[in-house]
């Protein structure tokens, strides 16, 4: 603990060496956390298809509300057509069921996304750079184990949050 302020630094080693992340969390007493995010990518290594955090967000905070492009989903190389401005939708409306199961529903050029209750109690994610975000009701390894529409599980109790500052475009 760092006078009031809790840290918290995590090193990982992905893929045997491939790569080497270092994470630091700060989080503060009044609720606020700050996440520092180091990636080393060794040379002979393939471009990752994504550059972020993913974790799970209690599905009480269901009223999603972003500043980015929308209100459809986007991708780094699909945003000609969408426009720049505040959105509010829900976790089952930024989903695409697409037939055959697959990563949906991102949103790029996100500078703020909150997720709130019913009371308006929640969690907003701010980055110091516009981010690609994308929340589903369900797991990246059911979207990948499914074969037709409907197979994903749904998660009962929580959604699915992608924060990325990089992803790969869809072409």
């Amino acid at each position: 603990i760092d006078g009031l302020v809790a840290v918290v630094k995590v090193s990982k080693d992905i893929h045997d060496g491939k790569a080497a992340l270092e994470l630091s969390y700060s989080v503060y007493p009044d609720g606020r956390m700050n996440v520092s995010y180091k990636l080393n990518i060794a040379e002979k290594t393939l471009e990752p298809l994504r550059v972020g955090l993913q974790g799970q967000i209690a599905r009480t905070f269901d009223n999603i509300s972003y500043y980015g492009h929308g209100p459809q989903e986007n991708y780094s190389d699909r945003c000609d057509g969408v426009f720049l401005g505040t959105w509010k939708s829900s976790v089952e409306d930024m989903m695409i069921q697409y037939v055959y199961p697959q990563e949906n529903g991102n949103r790029t050029g996100v500078r703020w996304i909150a997720m709130t209750d019913a009371k308006g109690k929640g969690i907003k994610v701010v980055g110091e750079q516009p981010l690609s975000v994308s929340i589903w009701n369900t797991t990246q390894a059911e979207l990948h184990a499914a074969k037709h529409i409907g197979e994903p599980d749904v998660l009962e109790d929580a959604f699915t949050l992608n924060v990325d500052l990089a992803q790969a475009g869809v072409g």
